[in-house]
């Protein structure tokens, strides 16, 4: 550490500090100081320099923690953060891509070769981002599907063979020959029984190089110009146009990304060691690691898988739309400027919807936010925590002028000594009342449900029927709880229960569009990516695009609420990160490059825009803002969807209705609600690699990782 500060670097002020400070620590613990520390004299700048060339140092370069993209340069009294940018490097310190800083790093890069491996990895993200690559060095020549299980008997025997046994060999050389057979694309005509010279190219094993002569066919129409390259499927090699790959190593990084941690680097480096033991000292050379990059995107694109087939769960009760939906996002994200990203964050416009006010808000049973306030303070005093006697006076007063249906209800407690704590059977019911969401996410206004409280606000006890006992328990358990200790519904809680009643359904009465958002169709935006055969920045293979979404007068306002609020990150230079959608069974359902930090419009969007009918029920972390702003765009959309909050984060939504609580319902016990995030977990031993690819290559991946999980998963079940 101390060659590293007082040698290698040029003096400044604050070395010179922590190098005086290093001396007293020395002096006081006895250490004496190296007499190589004083020979480094030519590292300041002198008069009595000879202008001579000195070559690169490599201890004028280190590497930036956590970003294989950049590194720190020194020259003789400045330092500079060099970075990839775009197609090439720019000083971050300079603010120029032509400085002395660059001109040092060109160098190294250039002129040394034993380089370490944090710039040989920069050195092969410099030429895999750069437009102007070299001629055939990304060309890929092989173009039959590839199988993803090697399940014919003859590619079985094929992988196993040593490279030499594969083809023809002709005095000891091996010869590549595409296979005769099949018609030209271009005018129909057959391949030519000669073949013609395309040229002497390498061929790459695990721990072993050969040369191999790689030949084509011309058409037989005379006409035509088209020629049938060599595939090397039938070899088990991958054909690169100047070099081929043993598939045998393409498929050992298959594996190892789907079910391994190394990046993709690292199996890079692992194999530049197994060809070092066989003796191949310039393997690295003449297989740079752009080049095995290239090959693998190209064997990747060339997987014969059916990516639509994994990703819907086989179990009856998902099929190709699941009832229930768990979805979050994921902090998998990729550099901006190597995407189409940019932030989408919907505002009003004249052409928006308009809605009155916000419907949500009506929906709350207390509206007023000092009465419930003094509500909440109320149902958690207990004996220990008495309720003070002039917040109860309060408590009445404002349920006087902002909600009478409780008066009935607190009088009694009032009456019967109850007025600085509740009984504890009534305290849940309480907190539900006092919370900040609507009434509809603790009552679901489902008809059944909806006409067996009618009856109870009438005096009808549900205590002894079996099937009305069943209906509360699965559908409203807090109401359930209570009548299973009171026996009885009091009446002074009648007035209560017709006002939630008339909350529930209040929503959805007032809404304008009862009807699917199909009739309220947007105009295409230009903000839309053409589809392709990612849809854009997303894959959902199941869930094809129904309706664009619209723009509405809520999206322009802001909220005051700030309960439960689920914080967003400055990702900087990334996206904010990839939205997923699973099943229960945690099969994946597809995903998507968020377009703005994660918000409740992510999934509102996903499911407005993908869904004909929304699922039954939602489960998602951040649910009792989603239920929210649904409510105040589409309303009618909605009504039959149930929201509900993860095990996992439930313990954070203190101010919530108990109505979002998963396992509140004893019916859903068994969902395991923690796919998303065990999914997250996964995906974060790909991060580092994925985060630096492409759009295009980022989305490959990604989809091929979430295949592999979902196939994994479904051979399970």
């Amino acid at each position: 550490m101390r060659n590293i500060l007082l040698i290698d670097l040029p003096g400044c002020l604050h070395i010179d500090c922590l190098a005086g400070i290093l001396v007293r620590f020395d002096e006081n613990v006895g250490i004496t100081a190296h007499h190589q520390s004083q020979d480094h004299s030519y590292a300041h700048a002198s008069g009595l320099e000879e202008d001579v060339q000195i070559p690169p140092n490599l201890n004028d370069v280190w590497p930036v923690c956590g970003n294989p993209r950049a590194a720190v340069i020194v020259t003789d009294q400045s330092f500079a953060v060099i970075d990839i940018v775009g197609n090439g490097l720019k000083c971050l310190t300079c603010r120029r891509g032509d400085c002395q800083h660059i001109s040092k790093i060109k160098d190294i890069l250039e002129q040394v070769t034993d380089l370490p491996v944090f710039l040989l990895e920069m050195s092969a993200l410099l030429e895999s981002t750069s437009l102007k690559r070299k001629a055939g060095a990304g060309s890929v020549a092989s173009w039959k599907r590839i199988p993803f299980q090697l399940e014919s008997i003859h590619l079985q025997d094929m992988v196993a063979k040593p490279v030499m046994q594969r083809g023809c060999t002709v005095n000891g050389n091996l010869h590549l020959i595409p296979t005769p057979g099949g018609m030209c694309a271009c005018c129909h005509a057959s391949w030519s029984n000669d073949i013609y010279l395309k040229g002497e190219y390498p061929v790459f094993t695990l721990q072993s190089i050969h040369r191999a002569s790689v030949f084509f066919r011309k058409c037989s129409n005379e006409m035509c110009d088209s020629e049938l390259q060599y595939d090397g499927l039938s070899d088990c090699l991958f054909n690169m146009t100047t070099y081929l790959i043993d598939h045998s190593v393409l498929r050992q990084y298959m594996y190892q990304f789907l079910y391994g941690r190394s990046p993709m680097f690292g199996f890079y480096s692992v194999w530049v060691q197994m060809q070092n033991d066989a003796g191949h000292s310039s393997f690295a050379s003449q297989l740079h690691y752009n080049k095995f990059v290239w090959a693998w995107y190209g064997f990747l694109r060339l997987l014969d898988i059916d990516y639509h087939e994994q990703f819907i769960c086989r179990e009856q009760t998902c099929g190709a739309q699941p009832d229930i939906i768990i979805c979050d996002a994921t902090h998998l994200s990729l550099r901006k400027d190597l995407s189409l990203w940019k932030d989408n964050v919907p505002k009003a416009t004249k052409e928006a919807k308009q809605s009155s006010s916000s419907v949500y808000r009506k929906s709350i049973f207390l509206v007023d936010t000092q009465t419930r306030k003094l509500l909440k303070k109320f149902a958690r005093s207990s004996e220990a925590h008495p309720f003070p006697p002039n917040d109860f006076l309060m408590l009445i007063d404002g349920c006087k002028e902002h909600q009478g249906s409780l008066l009935p209800f607190l009088n009694e407690l009032g009456s019967t000594g109850h007025a600085t704590a509740p009984p504890a059977t009534y305290k849940p019911l309480l907190q539900a009342l006092s919370a900040t969401s609507p009434v509809c996410g603790l009552l679901h206004p489902e008809a059944e449900l909806l006409e067996l409280l009618e009856k109870m606000a009438h005096g009808f006890s549900p205590r002894k029927d079996l099937n009305a006992m069943a209906i509360l328990t699965n559908k409203c358990p807090i109401i359930a709880d209570l009548i299973a200790s009171e026996q009885v519904l009091p009446e002074v809680l009648f007035p209560v229960l017709c006002e939630l009643l008339r909350l529930a359904v209040a929503p959805f009465e007032q809404s304008t569009s009862s009807q699917s958002p199909a009739a309220v169709q947007a105009e295409r935006s230009t903000d839309h990516p053409p589809p392709d055969d990612f849809d854009g920045m997303c894959f959902w293979p199941h869930f094809p695009q129904q309706r664009l979404r619209p723009k509405y007068a809520m999206d322009g306002l802001k909220t005051t609420r700030t309960s439960c609020r689920k914080d967003s990150k400055n990702y900087g230079r990334m996206t904010p990160g990839v939205f997923a959608a699973f099943c229960p069974h945690g099969i994946c359902y597809g995903f998507e490059i968020m377009n703005q930090f994660e918000s409740p419009n992510v999934p509102f969007t996903l499911l407005l825009t993908r869904f004909e009918t929304p699922p039954k029920m939602i489960v998602y972390d951040n649910a009792c803002h989603l239920h929210a702003y649904c409510l105040n765009r589409e309303p009618g959309m909605f009504k039959k969807t149930k929201f509900l909050i993860d095990r996992l984060h439930w313990p954070n939504h203190t101010a919530c209705s108990v109505g979002y609580k998963l396992d509140g319902y004893s019916k859903y016990k068994a969902i395991n609600s923690q796919v998303a995030e065990q999914m997250n977990s996964s995906l974060q031993r790909i991060k580092v690699q994925l985060s630096y690819m492409a759009q295009d290559n980022f989305l490959w991946h990604c989809r091929f990782f979430l295949w592999g999980k979902n196939m994994k998963k479904q051979s399970v079940h």
